[in-house]
């Protein structure tokens, strides 16, 4: 049985100032500002502690995480949160556990209401890094993609190479892998394209925002991306008669 698509949009890190419990290099922001291409780096071995205090209590149930080294330095990950500043009342939302390997993360877990998140990592055996992190109520669309050759993800590498005049490739250096993909939705209800995709699409996705995609969770929980809508791609949304159609256009970066 395959699962639906989902995203994750939200990001509970963004309700209110973000702080490390550590001086780390880059700064702590760099992990809610969507690029890719920014960090922040601990300076040591010690326990560390991503953390937002918020002003009222909001939901989530997912965690998202990109351009990490969690795999590689052994770190313990899990995700608290809080009514208090974690003074009396600490949750643990989703259980501490060691990612195989440095690739995006996206983990689902039960939903809690709390005004405090905060992220933690234990145990690294290397100094822990990463770009990104997210953690908020996901988004499930309500059937699986359209299309009898559906292909969840293209890739194609960007790379900088050297060809012979008879062709021969000299050298070749490979910086990162373009990730695209497209997902198509037809004959969807009216009511739940207005009221319930369409508000996310206006507030986020068509703003160029990134989110986590992730195509099939339950048979292929590895496949988890950090994607956009694709730039210069057209979004419409057409009756047959009495559903709407539309597809998705997204783009992302496989970080080497």
């Amino acid at each position: 049985m395959n699962s639906k698509p989902i995203i994750l949009c939200e990001n509970r890190f963004l309700d209110g100032a973000l702080t490390a419990s550590a001086t780390g290099d880059g700064n702590v922001l760099n992990l809610i500002d969507y690029r890719t291409f920014s960090h922040w780096k601990g300076v040591d071995l010690t326990t560390v502690y991503i953390k937002v205090v918020g002003s009222v209590s909001k939901t989530a149930n997912s965690l998202g995480i990109s351009g990490h080294n969690f795999g590689s330095a052994g770190a313990t990950v899990s995700l608290e949160c809080s009514d208090d500043d974690f003074n009396v009342d600490t949750t643990v939302a989703l259980a501490g556990f060691v990612p195989p390997n440095d690739k995006p993360i996206f983990k689902k877990f039960d939903q809690k209401s709390k005004r405090d998140w905060r992220l933690k990592l234990t145990g690294m055996t290397e100094i822990p890094e990463f770009t990104i992190l997210h953690a908020g109520d996901y988004f499930i669309f309500p059937k699986f993609p359209h299309g009898s050759e559906f292909a969840p993800i293209e890739e194609e590498g960007v790379d900088e190479g050297v060809d012979s005049a008879e062709g021969h490739t000299i050298g070749v250096t490979i910086s990162n892998i373009k990730i695209t993909s497209s997902l198509s939705m037809k004959k969807v209800d009216p009511s739940w394209y207005e009221d319930t995709f369409k508000p996310l699409y206006d507030s986020h996705i068509r703003l160029y925002k990134p989110f986590f995609y992730a195509w099939d969770i339950i048979n292929h929980p590895k496949d988890v991306y950090y994607m956009s809508m694709k730039r210069g791609s057209k979004h419409k949304a057409p009756f047959d008669p009495y559903r709407r159609s539309f597809k998705l256009d997204m783009v992302g970066v496989d970080l080497l």
